[in-house]
């Protein structure tokens, strides 16, 4: 762990960096470009507006802002004001708004146009004590001076990103926002970019740590620069490239469905654009679900940059990740070489062994739904990540075969879901696959599978050659119970199939 605290860390950063630009915000006529100096002022502001609405209050502030210049600034001063800061996802139902309200019993919450009255109603009615802001694009910011004299400290500060993790129940995973700075340091360090200022695009959603960490704390932590952008969707595909050369970015950091989507829509891109930004392009990161082998080699076919898969979980932050120095000793069908300061422990005895890993990044523990926060269960400081794994000696490589919870017993024979996940996405006219345990009257345990087809593209004769196909490539004993055709799956904000979701169907 770091000897300094992240608010010197930071406030150094801000300082050395002053004329260097750290956020573009995205507009139709002129980029808005903020600087250090100008983060630092905002910053500033925002901490003594934040403290007054905080007084002799609990230091929690809960946001249900879009991606935004607002959001960061406020994740920023909170993490320099030893606040507690849980962004909410945009995208969930009013119920479960409200629920992650209860949960976490915030003294302040920051809220977009889009709440209106009668949420605000219901907020009340939940008999918390909360104050609630409309943040209307602004907080009174101005160009407060650097001479202003205010105490800065990140002991304290934490990061609570919700989730519903596969059971659907609301809780949230409770980060120390000094651990995530370290985090960050040892990520920028292992690639060799601690000082490279590279441009990144944020255009995953800022109420999960893809792009409150990933996209935020990691850039600005290698001096770097943010676009700030909506969340990705259909219409960016269309304009990727585009704005990638626009706003000069360098630098990427992709879900699996984005890649796959960029890979599909490559042919209706203008070659000459995709040529500029092969050249522009310095790294890429992939990451926070499985991608195949096939499409990281695609994707490096198309757009001349290879894809560095990198493996963790927000309880860990980074456990592994590929690197483009040690390409010769590489293997594209795994997650990456270990990383620095990580420590991991499988069961070589065992026929599926799940990783256990030991990391100082590892979370708090969980913010339940009675409002405490449950220790993560450790065996000899050994985290158990819930993954299915193996490590090769030779090659340094880690490989990650399936989710404990994905491999089931079906009448006596082990069956790895990911498997006929990947296996399924082999056919011609499936885009996306999820294979969903199911109690079996006969078998104990079987499956359900779900597809999604490309362009909804879905008819009789369709339907029977996928089938076919999926049959023709698994032994007869891996046969899914039922094949289910749907025309969107059910996804989290950052991309996951929720499958939880799908077994109401």
């Amino acid at each position: 762990m770091s000897e300094k605290d992240f608010a010197s860390d930071f406030i150094n950063l801000c300082k050395s960096q002053k004329d260097s630009i750290a956020f573009i915000v995205k507009h139709d006529i002129e980029p808005i470009e903020i600087t250090y100096q100008n983060l630092l002022n905002l910053i500033m502001h925002t901490k003594l507006f934040l403290d007054k609405n905080l007084h002799n209050r609990k230091r929690r502030i809960a946001t249900i802002l879009p991606n935004s210049i607002e959001q960061s600034i406020i994740f920023l001063s909170s993490s320099l004001s030893d606040s507690e800061f849980a962004p909410l996802p945009c995208t969930g139902t009013e119920e479960e708004f409200l629920n992650y309200l209860k949960i976490l019993n915030p003294s302040l919450l920051i809220a977009s146009d889009l709440l209106d009255e009668i949420v605000i109603n219901k907020i009340k009615d939940l008999e918390i004590e909360i104050i609630i802001i409309k943040a209307n694009g602004k907080f009174g910011w101005n160009n407060v001076p650097l001479t202003i004299k205010t105490d800065f400290s990140s002991k304290n500060s934490k990061l609570l990103i919700s989730t519903s993790g596969t059971t659907g129940n609301p809780k949230f995973i409770v980060q120390q926002i000094q651990k995530l700075w370290d985090s960050a340091n040892n990520f920028n360090n292992f690639h060799g970019i601690n000082n490279k200022k590279y441009r990144y695009w944020n255009f995953l959603p800022m109420s999960y740590l893809g792009g409150i960490f990933n996209l935020l704390l990691i850039p600005l932590s290698s001096k770097g620069s943010v676009l700030i952008d909506d969340p990705f969707n259909g219409a960016s595909l269309l304009s990727f490239w585009r704005d990638f050369e626009r706003y000069e970015i360098n630098a990427i950091w992709i879900v699996p469905t984005i890649a796959r989507g960029l890979i599909k829509f490559s042919t209706r891109v203008d070659s000459k654009l995709i040529a500029i930004c092969k050249k522009r392009c310095q790294i890429a990161f992939v990451g926070t679900a499985p991608i195949t082998s096939e499409e990281k080699q695609s994707f490096k076919n198309i757009f001349g940059i290879r894809l560095l898969e990198n493996y963790g979980l927000t309880e860990t932050t980074f456990i592994s990740s590929d690197s483009s120095s040690r390409d010769a000793i590489g293997d594209p069908t795994g997650v990456g070489y270990i990383m620095p300061t990580v420590d991991i422990k499988l069961d070589q005895n065992a026929i599926q062994s799940e990783l256990r890993v030991k990391t100082p990044y590892l979370f708090l523990g969980y913010l339940n739904e009675s409002g405490s926060i449950e220790k993560p269960s450790l065996n000899d400081g050994y985290f158990p990540t819930g993954d299915i794994a193996a490590y090769n000696e030779k090659s340094k490589f880690l490989f990650i075969n399936a989710r404990k919870k994905d491999i089931i017993k079906k009448g006596g024979f082990l069956i790895n879901l990911k498997e006929i996940e990947l296996l399924a996405l082999k056919e011609v006219y499936v885009s996306e696959a999820a294979a969903v345990p199911v109690i079996h009257d006969f078998y104990g345990e079987s499956y359900i599978l779900f597809l999604e087809f490309k362009n909804n593209l879905e008819n009789e004769s369709i339907r029977l050659s996928t089938e076919k196909g999926i049959h023709e490539r698994l032994d007869k004993y891996k046969w899914p119970d039922q094949i289910i055709y749907i025309k969107d799956m059910p996804r989290s904000p950052s991309g996951k199939i929720q499958k939880h979701l799908l077994k109401k169907f």
